[in-house]
């Protein structure tokens, strides 16, 4: 396996599915957790990074309103966390971020979006000055 990354910079998201109200496009999202604001079991952890609840909504523009510990990867509370706080033994929180978005754009409808970038890795190697390769294990990269 071969991962390419875009040089200096990586998304990984999945959006969540809020049936197109206003929180839709929230990245990392690994469930939805409330039909009323934008409460998500979201990914605050990975391979050498972690992020609280407000550095989460943030990714999206918006505040965070509430935090919580989850028991078992879903949607039920263990205990109340602060929004600003980043906890340690866990790769995801409940987090509770606004319904307002506040300075970037609210996107509900990809429609209006405009292509700014691509590459259709057209020849026979990588343009090594837009890609970088990542050699790495624990589940991609080159094993």
């Amino acid at each position: 396996h071969l991962m390419l990354q875009i040089k200096h910079h990586t998304v990984v998201s999945a959006p969540g599915d809020f049936g197109g109200n206003m929180c839709s496009g929230m990245p990392d999202v690994k469930q939805t957790c409330g039909a009323k604001g934008c409460k998500v079991l979201a990914t605050v952890a990975g391979n050498g990074w972690r992020r609280s609840c407000t550095e989460y909504c943030q990714l999206s523009y918006r505040s965070c309103v509430n935090a919580w510990e989850e028991v078992s990867d879903d949607c039920q509370e263990k205990f109340p966390w602060q929004c600003d706080q980043q906890l340690d033994g866990t790769s995801d929180l409940l987090c509770e971020c606004s319904s307002e978005t506040a300075g970037g754009p609210a996107i509900s409808d990809p429609s209006g979006l405009r292509l700014v970038w691509q590459d259709e890795f057209d020849g026979n190697g990588v343009d090594r000055t837009k890609w970088d390769f990542v050699h790495g294990g624990g589940g991609f990269g080159n094993q």
